[in-house]
């Protein structure tokens, strides 16, 4: 029998006074929705508001008659009264288990459409290059095909989710830093170069692996998951690592596969599902990133908070479900502020993703070499908390051919009155650096060619750059500020509309 047979003799059935008490049990789980004929799902929908009652094909008629529902179906043949008295004629004699066969194939074809519609997204997903939702999908894919072969009716999803706030449970937020960094979220810890902020996440690292960072996990070793993209594991990170006496078996660099062989960096927001059972399989607290722009899919503009979010957003997600806390190391751009949001280099979505901030700033007035650590955002906790003070030693190591080595290790101090934004004001007050909106433009134009431009072969456009910051600037503006940025010698254009860093403009020989 054919498909749209299945559905005429499944209506007819239920339109026949005498099938009433049975009428229920053939209904449940079949919507209109799982009809292929649209005047039958039609017919279908009225037929669900009095199935069972003695005289369903009187009460039905009577609303299939109004004109806004009667325009639907002038197609069937014969004309609507017509062929609903043959359908329940034909159906007369058909019993309740071959209705119950018919309702089942009708499941099963709308099913197998279903499957056919999520194969064409996952096409369209895989030539996006969007893993995450052929992910998704493919596990959707999976549900229908079960639903297909077992012939059962699979309920479509609503799109709105109304879930009231009584159906959650209330929850203390977690510190793996007391106050200071919350379990399940991201933490930035920017500033500018020269404060020892990777020597501060030794540090970090050092205090978790030996249980010794107050807060929840006080008291129990836990192990840290660490990436680094700008210094070696030999030569730098695990040298530091040992200068601050952390359990070397619980810090664990983290690599990503690659799609072709060998392991790289992590990538977001690629990796952030892997995330949860890594940090699971070692009983990890803290993932440490130094710097988290080396983590973010290059193909993702960082200068839009809309692409940015697409790797911070996934992140956070999965350290909420890992119970995991993320320690992330921003730079400050050029610019003079003491405004900590402002000079971190991006899109302002690094600060609105984050839930706290940990910026750190060096105090050079004090006598010694000394960083101040404030809080200067925390979303989840006090804002009062007090600015604490640290200087850096040279402690002499051994290495592995016998030789001695000088690294750097982190002493705590004290605290201070002078916070990091304290410090950033002064700086401020007594720079010559430009000033206001084309000037924060000029160092954003600088950090975005610099960051685009890794090697001496790359450049970047101006339309690119027009592209970019046309949300904030005007085109005519950026265009501008790009010339003066070539005139104050903080950009090279080798070509009309093509610009490169300073840095890499060839050298002029004297002669």
């Amino acid at each position: 029998m054919t498909l749209r047979a299945a559905e005429r003799s499944i209506i007819g059935w239920l339109l026949d006074g005498a099938n009433s008490t049975v009428a229920a049990a053939i209904v449940d789980g079949l919507s209109a929705f799982h009809l292929l004929d649209a005047a039958h799902a039609t017919i279908y929908s009225t037929v669900l508001k009095h199935v069972g009652q003695p005289d369903v094909h009187q009460r039905c008629l009577a609303e299939l008659v109004e004109p806004d529902v009667h325009r639907r179906l002038q197609a069937l043949p014969g004309g609507l009264y017509e062929y609903l008295s043959n359908s329940i004629h034909q159906a007369g004699y058909l019993g309740a288990e071959q209705i119950t066969g018919y309702r089942r194939q009708v499941i099963a074809a709308w099913s197998t459409r279903r499957v056919a519609d999520v194969n064409v997204r996952i096409s369209t997903a895989l030539a996006a290059g969007d893993l995450n939702a052929v992910q998704r999908l493919t596990v959707e894919l999976q549900e229908k095909v079960v639903a297909a072969v077992e012939g059962r009716p699979e309920i479509s999803k609503k799109r709105l989710r109304l879930t009231p706030a009584s159906a959650f449970g209330v929850r203390g937020v977690k510190w793996v830093w007391e106050n200071r960094m919350p379990v399940g979220a991201l933490t930035l810890i920017p500033g500018r170069e020269g404060v020892g902020k990777s020597t501060f996440l030794a540090w970090m690292a050092a205090a978790v692996t030996r249980g010794e960072l107050p807060g929840m996990h006080f008291g129990t070793p836990k192990s840290v998951l660490y990436s680094a993209s700008e210094d070696s594991w030999e030569y730098t990170i695990a040298p530091r690592m040992l200068a601050a006496g952390a359990d070397m078996d619980r810090v664990f660099r983290i690599d990503a596969a690659l799609e072709d062989d060998g392991y790289g960096g992590v990538l977001l927001p690629r990796d952030c599902r892997e995330l949860v059972p890594a940090a699971r399989d070692v009983d990890a607290a803290v993932l440490l990133c130094d710097p988290i722009i080396s983590l973010v899919d290059e193909r993702l503009n960082t200068f839009k908070s809309k692409e940015l979010r697409k790797a911070l957003e996934p992140l956070t997600a999965a350290a909420e479900e890992a119970a995991l806390a993320v320690g992330a190391l921003v730079h400050f751009n050029k610019g003079q502020s003491n405004d900590v949001g402002t000079l971190i280099s991006g899109a302002r979505a690094w600060v609105e993703v984050a839930r706290a901030v940990v910026a750190i700033g060096r105090d050079k007035e004090a006598d010694e070499y000394t960083c101040v650590v404030s809080q200067t955002k925390n979303n989840l906790g006090v804002g009062d908390l007090p600015n604490l003070t640290y200087t850096i030693d040279s402690h002499q190591l051994p290495t592995s051919d016998g030789e001695i080595t000088s690294v750097g290790r982190l002493r705590w101090t004290g605290e201070t009155d002078r916070g990091v934004e304290d410090l950033l004001a002064e700086a401020a007050a007594g720079s010559t650096a430009s000033a206001g909106r084309v000037g924060k433009l000029m160092r954003e134009l600088v950090d975005y060619v610099t960051a685009g431009c890794p090697t001496p072969h790359h450049s970047v456009s101006t339309a690119d750059l027009v592209a970019t910051f046309e949300g904030e600037h005007k085109a005519d503006l950026v265009r501008k500020t790009l010339s003066r940025a070539v005139d104050k010698e903080l950009l090279w254009s080798p070509s009309r509309g093509m610009y490169r860093p300073l840095a890499h403009r060839p050298q002029v020989s004297q002669s």
